[in-house]
């Protein structure tokens, strides 16, 4: 017989602006992935 886990509901965290720029405040050229790479740059 197997066992059925509860499943745990997932909770948002409220701080996860603290830790850095959101996607929304990017610059419009990283939306367009023109360029290949360059993860660090």
């Amino acid at each position: 017989m197997v066992s059925i886990r509860k499943r745990s509901k997932k909770v948002m965290k409220t701080n996860k602006k603290t830790l850095g720029k959101s996607i929304e405040e990017r610059p419009e050229y990283i939306n367009d992935r023109s360029e290949f790479g360059r993860l660090g740059d």
